[in-house]
């Protein structure tokens, strides 16, 4: 299960990205501050940026996650926010 990744191998989702949005309108909506954040000075960049995250995010979903995605729901997880801090969002170990 561990060589998975829940969005390189979801052709809709690459499509979707890739084909389908509009990277030139997202980018522009973003302030120079944030462009300058992501260090990306073109769309095509600002695309590269966020394929490399949700690879990066697919491959955790679809290996460690997914692995473990019985025990993780067999478990009492409640998220509690006290004093605003996140406390008890992710309270067990996943075997990698």
């Amino acid at each position: 299960m561990g060589d998975h990744n829940y969005f390189s191998d979801n052709s809709e989702i690459q499509f979707f990205l890739k084909k389908r949005m509009n990277w030139q309108d997202v980018f522009d909506w973003l302030s120079e501050e944030e462009k300058e954040a992501i260090g990306a000075s073109n769309p095509q960049e600002y695309l590269n940026s966020w394929m490399e995250v949700m690879d990066t995010l697919g491959a955790m979903c679809g290996g460690p996650i997914a692995a473990n995605a019985e025990a993780i729901g067999d478990r009492d997880n409640k998220t509690i926010i006290k004093n605003g801090t996140l406390l008890n969002c992710f309270p067990f170990k996943l075997e990698i």
